[in-house]
């Protein structure tokens, strides 16, 4: 009999992400308001992108603790990195000018 159970990755709050995120990581968010979201760490500053067209060089004072963020080199071959993985192309292909102009490379970090 197989085990069909689904295992979540290393989760944390909009603030315990912040707090934990280091220059180049990507941080996905995967569940809660924000969800397909990323936020990176680049030249000291934070940026936030998602595939609802956004893009922002600061990210909101407001934490949302109902959102659950995990970074995509911790996550395991599972659906939760596929669909970080999806998000982080999506974003990729339509704000490239923006980040070949920032100098931002999202897939510093990605195993």
């Amino acid at each position: 009999m197989t085990d069909n159970h689904l295992e979540y990755p290393p989760s944390y709050t909009y603030n315990e992400m912040l707090n934990k995120i280091r220059e180049g990581r990507v941080a996905y968010c995967y569940a809660g308001d924000r969800s397909g979201t990323i936020v990176i760490k680049h030249g000291g500053r934070f940026g936030m992108m998602s595939t609802d067209g956004d893009v922002g060089s600061h990210l909101d004072s407001q934490a949302n603790n109902h959102e659950l963020w995990s970074f995509v080199d911790d996550m395991d071959n599972s659906i939760f990195r596929q669909s970080a993985i999806n998000s982080i192309f999506y974003i990729y292909c339509n704000f490239y000018q923006y980040l070949l102009e920032n100098e931002i490379n999202l897939f510093k970090e990605l195993n």
